[in-house]
């Protein structure tokens, strides 16, 4: 078979330029932000990945999970139509919390699932706050939503005191992220008191009872 294949390239190179099965678009939802909801809260969502520019919806794999497109006013040069990457997302009171599938659907069919988290606590979008100076409010009872830069560290503040406990959990890896993170809580004066990786797969969980107010 080996000397076939041989004969059969250098037939086709004497004959000229093969040909080449056309290639359709194949659309692939890499991301989804924020990655989650509260329950009973609707939330504007944009995705990203590829061949995505004729996506119409997105389809969640439960019910109660409803997405609605952003319409996008007439012009002098194009007719009225939508968002293609940006979609407004609706929690239905009755959904259990949970981790659940997404998939966006195109003209040339749907992507491949990704995570989609739903919640009772109140979300939020992260803001800039990669030194301690630009650390960002975090209130207790609340799910921040943020992107991870390359080797860069979030910094967050919060008031705990003395003998008050809280639980800090980083979710990635139960959302799909490849993000390998590690928590750490110190006080204002920059001494640490606890870090924590790799509790729950490689996602962190830090139970810490302020010492101090």
């Amino acid at each position: 078979s080996r000397y076939r294949a041989r004969i059969l390239l250098t037939a086709c190179t004497i004959a000229g330029t093969p040909l080449v099965p056309a290639q359709l678009p194949q659309p692939d939802l890499q991301t989804i932000f924020p990655q989650g909801a509260q329950i009973g809260q609707t939330v504007e969502v944009t995705i990203g990945g590829g061949d995505l520019g004729e996506a119409t919806g997105l389809l969640f794999s439960h019910p109660g999970i409803k997405c609605a497109q952003i319409p996008v006013e007439a012009t002098e040069f194009h007719p009225a139509g939508h968002k293609p990457t940006n979609y407004s997302v609706s929690v239905e009171p009755g959904v259990p919390p949970g981790v659940y599938e997404v998939t966006v659907r195109t003209r040339l069919g749907l992507t491949a699932p990704r995570a989609f988290a739903v919640g009772t606590m109140p979300e939020k979008i992260h803001q800039t706050n990669h030194s301690p100076e630009s650390a960002e409010d975090l209130p207790l009872n609340t799910v921040i939503n943020g992107h991870a830069d390359v080797s860069a560290v979030d910094h967050y503040k919060l008031a705990l005191k003395q003998g008050q406990r809280v639980i800090i959990r980083c979710d990635a890896e139960v959302i799909d992220s490849r993000m390998d993170s590690t928590i750490s809580i110190a006080d204002s004066s920059g001494h640490e008191h606890k870090r924590n990786r790799d509790t729950i797969g490689r996602d962190p969980l830090l139970d810490f009872t302020a010492p101090g107010d």
